[in-house]
């Protein structure tokens, strides 16, 4: 980081009672005495800061070390800010309350967009968000269009195109089915699901995890398996029997059931939880090198040893995002 860089050089030009007073035990101050529109010398913020410092001969050397040091510094700062401005990555969204989702005053927002804006930072890049459907920025990503996805699954048919980063979060996924079916559909497994007759409801190019893959795969379910854009989708063909049940992230799910609760008040979740593996970013293999993925996962451990991935995630779940 620039003010690692930064703290050395001014331990190397002044004294550390001088280096104690620019710090402040902040780096907000060294960041103030940067600022263009603070004009005031060296000597007077010494003057200030330091009570009994005059200008004398013996403090000369000292001050104009110092203005040396900003020199410096300001050249530093400008560097490594065209640096960061230079990183920036393309991503896209659709709405997945609490993960990815518009608040209240149309700002993008959710554990996943908050935790990727902050590893970026970290990474010293910068997101740039686009709203599409999600087979649509799968899409996007594996023609290069579009440069990081957050909320993704690792699979083998994304690996072809995308790099993935260490996993940020775990994920589950439940069976939502209609109160009035609970006895008829208390299924206890995915496999359970698979081999009955039920019409099962997923949203295209979602994963599920490697089971239902592999069910899948051994064409498990039959003609059974129905897919639609997004979950909302398939929260409204359960209400109304079009599929018997649907597998959705059960706090998404819940949220989607309480806000339709005047349209969709019989649905409920089954107590079966399927286990669907780590979440990551996703990084086109076109556009993104291999270093700045580094980066990413670097950023990823030290949010996780600072604690800011549970700050965040008890913002939006209460618990924690990163095991």
């Amino acid at each position: 980081m620039w003010h690692v860089g930064a703290m050395l050089l001014l331990d190397s030009a002044c004294s550390r009672s001088t280096l104690s007073v620019l710090l402040a035990r902040n780096v907000r101050v060294l960041v103030h005495i940067l600022k263009p529109k603070h004009s005031l010398c060296c000597e007077s913020r010494m003057t200030q800061h330091m009570p009994g410092f005059t200008l004398t001969a013996r403090n000369l050397a000292k001050v104009a070390k110092c203005y040396l040091t900003r020199l410096a510094l300001l050249t530093i700062f400008m560097q490594v800010t065209q640096t960061v401005l230079a990183c920036e990555l393309s991503s896209v969204w659709e709405t997945f309350k609490p993960y990815q989702y518009l608040d209240n005053h149309g700002k993008l927002t959710g554990l996943d967009i908050d935790l990727l804006n902050k590893v970026a930072s970290v990474a010293g890049c910068k997101i740039k968000f686009y709203s599409v459907p999600w087979k649509r920025g799968l899409a996007l990503l594996k023609e290069g269009k579009v440069d990081i996805v957050s909320g993704a699954s690792k699979t083998p048919e994304r690996s072809l195109y995308a790099n993935a980063s260490s996993p940020y979060r775990y994920e589950t996924m439940s069976i939502f089915i209609r109160q009035q079916d609970a006895v008829k559909w208390a299924f206890k497994s995915l496999n359970e699901l698979a081999t009955s007759s039920a019409q099962l409801g997923i949203v295209l190019g979602y994963s599920y995890g490697d089971e239902f893959e592999r069910l899948r795969s051994k064409k498990a379910f039959g003609d059974n398996l129905f897919e639609v854009l997004n979950d909302n989708q398939n929260i409204q063909k359960l209400s109304i029997g079009r599929v018997d049940a649907i597998l959705i992230e059960p706090i998404v799910g819940n949220g989607l059931v309480k806000k339709l609760a005047k349209a969709s008040p019989n649905i409920m979740a089954l107590p079966l939880r399927i286990k669907t593996g780590g979440i990551h970013f996703l990084f086109s293999k076109k556009t993104v090198k291999q270093d700045l993925i580094k980066k990413f996962n670097d950023a990823i451990l030290l949010l996780k040893e600072a604690g800011l991935d549970k700050k965040i995630t008890d913002k939006y779940l209460g618990s924690p995002a990163i095991n």
